[in-house]
């Protein structure tokens, strides 16, 4: 068990993080990084006993991904921070989210639902005409 007062936390302030290009959000050709082939959802237990009662929140193995999430927003990929990844990135000062919830719909961003094409000429026409693509593309980083 490792204490949070005891944990050696950084920012990775001054370490060069370089992006492949195009990055990975920019290529068609990625799809699926650390994406799970598709499976029927299984629980595993511990005993017979609990297989047969199949009751998966009783099992050990069922892990819920609901709940308060670490969240950070940035306006461009850019602003993100690089290195959130790392076990050991702070991420004690970033907000709290629902999980699961959609960001736009707590207080980022403006929500976007249309039911027909929408072109981000439109989107400029309303909210500035901006340069590059990737100025189009708030960012939301969450974390358990």
């Amino acid at each position: 068990m490792t204490f949070a007062a005891c944990r050696k936390y950084s920012k990775y302030e001054g370490v060069v993080f370089t992006e492949k290009e195009p990055r990975d959000w920019e290529n068609p050709g990625v799809f699926g990084i650390n994406r799970e082939d598709p499976h029927a959802t299984m629980i595993s237990f511990n005993d017979v006993q609990g297989a047969v009662e199949g009751m998966k929140s009783e099992s050990p193995n069922n892990l819920l991904l609901d709940g308060k999430w670490k969240f950070f927003f940035a306006n461009t990929p850019a602003e993100r921070p690089s290195w959130f990844f790392k076990d050991d990135y702070d991420i004690r000062d970033w907000l709290e989210i629902d999980v699961p919830s959609n960001w736009q719909m707590k207080g980022y961003d403006v929500p976007v639902y249309t039911n027909i094409p929408f072109p981000f000429v439109m989107y400029r026409q309303i909210y500035g005409v901006r340069e590059k693509k990737s100025d189009l593309q708030r960012t939301g980083v969450q974390k358990k």
